[in-house]
């Protein structure tokens, strides 16, 4: 592993998770991201939140894939972000990342 690297890291969210403040949310993502090989993200304390967040989270999903490492929720999701996940058609019966905390 390089120096300065971790192995695994929580990333805490929190607060309003929309698209007026997803720009400083895809920052901390991908420092977080950048610095561990497995990522966890807590989503207990998310106040207001919209597709955007669930998108962003997605993309990142996508891009750990595509580098080896590894992104989990590190607790079942709050109520707001499911309805979101439904709204937007994320929930998929193949796919338990959503609705499994790992």
């Amino acid at each position: 592993m390089p120096a300065g690297r971790r192995s695994s890291d929580t990333l805490a969210l929190h607060g309003d998770l929309t698209v007026r403040t997803i720009a400083k949310v895809h920052k901390k993502l991908a420092a977080a991201f950048a610095g561990a090989s497995e990522l966890r993200i807590d989503l207990s304390d998310a106040k207001e939140v919209d597709l955007t967040l669930v998108q962003l989270i997605h993309s990142v999903r996508r891009s750990a894939q595509m580098h080896g490492k590894s992104i989990r929720l590190a607790q079942p999701l709050p109520g707001a972000i499911m309805s979101e996940l439904m709204r937007g058609g994320f929930l998929d019966t193949d796919d338990k990342f959503w609705t499994s905390a790992g």
